[in-house]
């Protein structure tokens, strides 16, 4: 297959979910492109270090794998759902912002190929951890209250420093190139306000202006938005209503990406048990079924056969 019809992004990432940085979450002035770029970037790079694989790690693979595994331009193109250029100018922003570093590769001919990619955030915010650790030990030992009142002018708390670093962010969702980058920043956004846990936002869920306020995006946009997620069955969308007052409240968010994270573990571990099964029938000298039916069997069918009878196999 050639890499004009493969499209990566059809492939299993391998991954139930990603770290996205939820300052850049919140941060209405960094494009959704650049956004979408950040988690197609994150979809390729390891769990451990945030680094891309290198070109050796898939010396002898197939050209179709290759693209699958390493961060080509219109690999990540494919996961963003733009162009190159959407990619060149993302990855250009997010070094900007100090959030990637990129090493050029060239093939043994000398020809460009595929990027190392190195995404900081966990540096940032190991950073960030030291500085929350020293700001508390600095006020604890003048007496003053941790964490601090607020003081001064009022800081919408988009603004504000949220006490956490990252949020978790379905891999195969933010790897999909048929939903738009809008899509992904709203997601990441509402993300931002759910508990890490239940993913649900508690009682103060998010306004419309403040999802906005993070996306860049308009009112319209974000609801429609959060209209696709929900038909998607990636939100659940609860109403809320004033009852001192009457009419209505910002509603409340539960995100059903842990759900899917734990039916696909779920999954994974059915199916590691089927094949130790196999494994040791085949220890005990026990053939396994190819299918309905047991070949050795009388009456068994094969692999062509779906009542239990072989199907003929030619002359």
């Amino acid at each position: 297959m050639t890499h004009s019809v493969f499209r990566p992004a059809d492939v299993s990432v391998g991954l139930d979910y990603v770290e996205f940085d939820v300052r850049v979450a919140r941060d209405g002035t960094c494009a959704a492109t650049t956004k979408a770029t950040y988690m197609a970037l994150a979809t390729f790079a390891n769990v451990e270090d945030h680094t891309t694989l290198a070109l050796e790690a898939a010396a002898g693979f197939s050209d179709e794998a290759r693209r699958a595994l390493l961060p080509y331009r219109t690999s990540i193109a494919a996961r963003i759902g733009r162009s190159v250029d959407t990619v060149d100018k993302g990855t250009r922003e997010l070094v900007e912002r100090e959030l990637l570093l990129i090493a050029p590769q060239t093939s043994d001919a000398g020809d460009r190929d595929a990027n190392i990619y190195h995404l900081t955030d966990r540096e940032q915010w190991a950073r960030r951890t030291l500085d929350r650790a020293d700001a508390r030990a600095e006020a604890l030992a003048a007496g003053r209250p941790w964490p601090p009142r607020p003081s001064g002018p009022y800081v919408p708390r988009v603004y504000r420093d949220p006490g956490f670093d990252f949020i978790k962010l379905d891999a195969p969702t933010v790897a999909r190139g048929d939903r738009s980058p809008n899509y992904k920043a709203v997601y990441a956004a509402v993300a931002s306000f759910v508990h890490g846990k239940t993913r649900t936002s508690g009682d103060r869920p998010p306004t419309y202006k403040e999802l906005s306020a993070c996306t860049g995006l308009g009112r319209s946009t974000v609801a429609s938005t959060l209209s696709a997620m929900a038909d998607d069955g990636l939100l659940l969308v609860s109403e809320r209503y004033d009852s001192e007052n009457g009419g209505r409240t910002a509603s409340a968010y539960t995100l059903m990406d842990a759900k899917w994270w734990a039916e696909r573990a779920l999954a994974r571990m059915r199916a590691a048990e089927g094949e130790h099964a196999r494994e040791d029938a085949l220890v005990d000298g026990v053939a396994a079924p190819a299918g309905r039916g047991w070949p050795h069997q009388l009456d068994g069918g094969g692999r062509t056969s779906w009542t239990g009878v072989a199907a003929p196999a030619g002359r």
